[in-house]
């Protein structure tokens, strides 16, 4: 599995440096990849885009919006759509795409850590596309992977446990880990807290990947 994860990260960096400056087309929408933006075009960001597309409220969130893509993909059925992010780049990059793609006024992006960026506003909906590798590292093991999601700038334990206090009543929460993830300590924070949760296969990875888990939360 090491040689995998090898192989998956450089795969990842690949993708960073090929679509980095370039506009493009993704889920119906024109999408600039900014330096050191996740591109919009991945699996994972796929697989999740699909899951908010099925989801009809009338607020939303974003947290981590890199490009905005995720952001985007939710104005399709929800009333008013919020991104953050604490990347300058993402943001910047997030604002310019939703006024390429005439939705400036549907979805607003701000700049800020977890909630920091939405002032004490509550949800309808809340999701997150935690990162899975961390950027900048030569070399990378399972133990980087499965610790990564719960200590990259604290974003799932942000959520874990910030979440009920800006989400509406009946509200959910939704992010995506991996098979390599610590999803143990992530399920026992979540039954610690007394959450509500599914947490269900939303890609088989095989021999070759890793298999993709959606986090379907709701707060007690």
């Amino acid at each position: 599995m090491a040689s995998t994860i090898e192989m998956e990260f450089e795969a990842c960096g690949e993708a960073q440096r090929r679509e980095t400056g370039r506009l493009l087309r993704e889920s119906g929408y024109d999408i600039y990849c900014a330096e050191s933006v996740m591109p919009p075009n991945n699996r994972v960001t796929r697989l999740l885009g699909r899951v908010i597309s099925s989801c009809s409220v009338e607020s939303a969130l974003d947290v981590g919006c890199g490009t905005g893509i995720l952001a985007l993909i939710a104005a399709r059925r929800c009333g008013h759509v919020r991104g953050v992010d604490i990347s300058p780049a993402a943001v910047e990059c997030a604002r310019g795409n939703a006024l390429r793609n005439a939705l400036a006024e549907a979805v607003q992006f701000d700049l800020g850590d977890a909630f920091e960026g939405v002032h004490g506003r509550r949800f309808d909906l809340i999701f997150s596309n935690p990162p899975f590798y961390p950027a900048g590292r030569p070399r990378l093991d399972a133990a980087d992977i499965s610790l990564l999601p719960i200590q990259a700038n604290g974003l799932i334990e942000k959520l874990i446990h910030s979440t009920r206090h800006h989400l509406n009543p009946g509200g959910r929460l939704l992010f995506v880990t991996s098979s390599l993830s610590d999803n143990r300590t992530i399920a026992s924070m979540l039954a610690n807290l007394g959450h509500r949760y599914s947490c269900t296969l939303l890609r088989e990875g095989g021999a070759a990947s890793q298999d993709i888990l959606l986090w379907d939360i709701r707060p007690s």
